[in-house]
């Protein structure tokens, strides 16, 4: 008797272990299903209410089932059907965000720039020329130091022999600076061999010659820029004071004159300059970095964000631009955020980087 009634109890047991294994199993399989939003917990589970066709979402607001595309009156919520209710207060669109980088739009100033080469000299030089050939005997003066008119720069002995040795000066004929002065003491000159140049340091210009491409901007009163090879950080105002009326035929170009703002001791008439030459300019105006604007259906189109952080495509018109900026006509309006920094397309969550440009 007793063997019989610990066989009836150990089958019991074996009984309540597999049906408590199959209760386990059971319940581990549906939270794997509610988590991947197969089935409801809260339904299941009887923790939130379903009435009359509600659910609930995160925070435990009811929120009515809706078909996709419909809408409900104002400050209800709804749940889209087919949409996990985990998902439905946008958290999933804001891990989803992309971060840009935007620009505020406000008016600065555009400019298109020409970068060409060209010599500083005086406006005003004077070649000095003897009124007798002969040997340079001796000189009175050097590069770079100054002269005033009717004073004496070099002497000449233009005796021969069998004649009486005599020396003839030769003076200048400006007041002025010594720029150049390519005889030597000894030197044999003749009467059209100039024995020095006489020009003003307080009115350096700069001649540059313009492609003829640009003809039709060029005009006296263009502003520049110039540098120099001993310090190409360091830039110096220029303007256009003179351009010429006919083009070169030897290699289409135009003859220009700059006239440097002031005087410069750091520039002389000889040195190598580097000129920036604004030949159009915008003021006031909206202004982009060129890779901002992108080609869309045959279109120039940017991207704004909007005040919900929504990335909108909207064509625009350019105008002026250079190497790096461009000009937007229309299309954008002053305080409009455009991304200027991450890749969005239209109706793109976005987050707004810390900073505006």
């Amino acid at each position: 008797m007793k063997g019989e009634k610990k066989g009836a109890l150990d089958a019991i047991a074996k009984i309540i272990v597999v049906i408590l294994i199959g209760i386990f199993i059971g319940a581990a399989t549906i939270t794997q299903l509610g988590r991947a939003g197969i089935i409801d917990l809260a339904a299941l589970t009887g923790n939130a209410a379903t009435l009359a066709g509600t659910d609930r979402v995160p925070g435990g607001a009811a929120a009515t089932q809706v078909p996709a595309g419909q809408t409900l009156p104002t400050g209800q919520s709804a749940v889209v059907q087919g949409q996990s209710p985990r998902t439905a207060g946008g958290t999933g669109a804001a891990q989803n965000a992309v971060t840009v980088s935007v620009k505020e739009m406000r008016g600065e100033t555009i400019r298109q720039t020409v970068r060409l080469n060209g010599n500083v000299s005086s406006r005003t030089e004077v070649g000095i020329f003897p009124d007798t050939a002969g040997k340079i005997t001796s000189l009175r003066k050097g590069v770079g130091d100054p002269v005033q008119k009717g004073e004496i720069i070099a002497y000449i002995d233009p005796s021969r022999p069998g004649t009486a040795y005599a020396l003839n000066p030769v003076v200048s004929t400006m007041a002025g600076t010594i720029i150049d002065l390519p005889i030597e003491v000894g030197g044999t000159v003749a009467t059209n061999t100039s024995i020095a140049t006489v020009g003003s340091l307080n009115d350096l210009i700069i001649k540059i010659y313009v492609a003829e491409k640009y003809s039709a901007l060029l005009k006296t009163g263009l502003p520049a820029f110039v540098s120099l090879a001993s310090d190409p950080e360091q830039e110096y105002e220029a303007s256009v004071t003179a351009v010429s009326p006919v083009v070169s035929a030897k290699n289409r170009t135009i003859e220009t004159t700059l006239t440097l703002r002031g005087r410069v001791p750091a520039i002389k008439p000889g040195m190598f300059a580097s000129v920036s030459l604004i030949i159009r300019q915008e003021n006031n105006t909206l202004v982009l970095p060129r890779n901002t604007v992108k080609a869309y259906n045959n279109q120039q189109v940017v991207y704004t964000v909007d005040a919900g952080n929504v990335a909108h495509r909207v064509p625009v018109t350019a105008g002026l631009s250079n190497d790096t900026e461009v000009q937007i006509i229309s299309g954008l309006s002053p305080g409009d955020l455009v991304v200027v920094g991450g890749t969005v397309t239209d109706g793109s969550r976005v987050r707004i980087a810390l900073g505006r440009n």
